[in-house]
This record gives C-alpha cells, structure tokens and sequence, in this order.
C-alpha cells in the first residue's frame, strides 16, 4: 500500500491552489500577434539583446503535493542550469522560496541560472516571486495572464464551506495518521501558517505534537514520499482550523496494522478527530480491521476515500 497525494480531512485539499499545468510553447516572430495566454497560465516575454524576442506562456504553481515533492526532492544545488526559454513546471516549484534562501539564483554564462536550494522555503505564487522570476531570468515583462485565478488561501477555504474557523476550534484536536517520518513537519508547517498570517501552532506552544504509532518519540524511518503528505495534511489542518491543536501520529510501515494501531493512539491521546491519508481495496480482512482499529464512537475518522 503506498501513499495518496490527495489528503480528504474535508475533501479539499486538492482545491488549495487551482488550475492545471501545460506545455510550455514558443513564439520566436516579432512580425506575429503574440499569442493569447491559456488560461491559469503566466504571460513571460523575453528581449534577449540579439534576437526578436520570444514569448512564452509558463504554468504557474498549482497543486500543493507537487510544490512539495518536486522542490523537497531537488538537490540543494539544482543538477541542471535553467535557460530563460526553458522554465519548466519542475523548476517553476524550484523558485518557490521565502525566508533566508530567497532564490539564490546566479546567472551563469549562456544566461543560464543555477539556483539553490533551502528546506522549508516553500511559498506559495506572489507578485514578488514572479517580479523575482523576471530578474533572475532577464525577462521583461512577468504579469498573470487574462482570467488566471490566483491561488487559495485558508480564508478562501473556510468561506467556501462556511466554517467558523476563526473562532472555532478552541478545545479539539486534529490528528494526522501517516507512516514514516517527516523530519521537516513542524518547520514547514510553521512556515505555511506564518505565510498566510495563522497563530503559531508549535510545540514549544503545546499546539503541535508528532508521536509514533506507540505515544512515544521513537520516530520511524524518514520516507520523502511520506513527507510530503504529511506536509500537506498538516497543512490543510492549519488552514481549516487554525485553533485546532494538532497530533501528527506516524506509523512504523503503510501496513494496516500499524496504521490502524497509530489511530488507536491517536484516541487515546485525546484526538477528537483523525485523518488518514491512505487508501486501499478491500479485502476479507476489512471488517476486522474496522472493528479493531477504526470503531471509536464520538471521534471523527476519515480516510481516503475515492482513491481508488
């Protein structure tokens, strides 16, 4: 069983920055209208000093487990240079900096950039990320293309449901089962709530808590794929509840009987609801897991249900 990127504590995570991605394509003819951008896209027009120009039209940045993966999955220091006419979706989620490590981004010879990496400056698209796309990348014109949503913020979430989230929440606990380790959890959890202005939520506050399957701190073994679901959940918990505390309990193994002892943990520890970020088939052993490890009356358990 492994890992679902698409985290259903209210079925919404996938929501949190909308759009698709496309091709990136090429007009190299000044003597041609250039073309109208699709939409969700971002318009980049370049002037290189000896040739007519080349209009571009770039995804941006859209779904969150993939502004995870792709940019904590890049090496420090990214294996390739990026020319001006070749920015992929990949290394449009390599800029996606804040903090200290602000795009390092160096311009070689050829115009190529070599851009450096930090963990934990994962941001979300802004007017100054892409004003800092255009500097790194000589580009003279960066602006969002006609009918380009911006991407969803925790305020756009609780108004689409109407939650009381503001206000809400004081006195619940939201606890996150996933298996394996995320090293980085509380730090780019800290990162997305200081990002759109959510209250601290940390240990040292006694918001936040990452257990193993047993209520100790013998934490499995890191797992990248793991992490960044672990990453989203508490992610979107931090937006639907800014004033829930939060129990991050991680599995041994994606097996079910570790999952499944990690949400009996997560009951005993005081959790008022669970998400589970996995799914699988069902098989002859589903009502016995049912009734061993997810019959807990008065607490709200959800799984990942449509995954499959």
């Amino acid at each position: 069983m492994k890992a679902r990127y698409g985290f259903v504590l209210l079925f919404i995570a996938m929501t949190v920055l909308s759009g698709s991605f496309a091709q990136t394509s090429y007009a190299n003819s000044v003597a041609k209208a250039p073309p109208k951008p699709a939409p969700n896209m971002l318009e980049v027009q370049r002037v290189p000093a000896f040739s007519g120009g080349e209009i571009a039209n770039v995804a941006q940045p859209q779904i969150v487990h993939d502004i995870y993966h792709n940019v904590i999955s890049l090496p420090r220091q990214a294996k390739n240079k990026i020319c001006p006419m070749y920015i992929t979706v990949q290394y449009q989620l390599s800029f996606l900096h804040g903090g200290s490590s602000v795009l390092l981004a160096n311009i070689q010879q050829g115009g190529c950039a070599t851009v450096n990496l930090g963990h934990g400056d994962i941001r979300t698209p802004t007017k100054a990320l892409w004003s800092l796309l255009a500097k790194a990348h000589l580009i003279t014109s960066v602006r969002p293309a006609v009918n380009a949503p911006g991407g969803l913020g925790p305020n756009d979430l609780q108004n689409a449901y109407n939650l009381p989230s503001v206000t809400a929440g004081s006195g619940q606990t939201v606890a996150i089962v996933d298996a394996n380790d995320d090293p980085n959890a509380e730090r780019d959890m800290t990162t997305y709530r200081s990002t759109f202005g959510l209250p601290a939520c940390r240990t040292s506050n006694g918001c936040f808590r990452k257990i193993d399957q047993n209520g100790g701190t013998r934490y499995p073994q890191a797992d990248q794929g793991w992490s960044g679901e672990i990453a989203l959940d508490l992610d979107m918990v931090s937006a639907i509840c800014p004033n829930c505390h939060i129990l991050l309990v991680e599995a041994n193994s994606a097996s079910f009987g570790d999952l499944g002892t990690s949400v009996n943990t997560a009951v005993r520890m005081g959790a008022t609801e669970i998400s589970n970020s996995y799914g699988a088939s069902e098989d002859s052993q589903t009502i016995q897991y049912a009734a061993r490890f997810y019959n807990h009356p008065g607490v709200i358990i959800t799984v990942s249900a449509g995954d499959n």
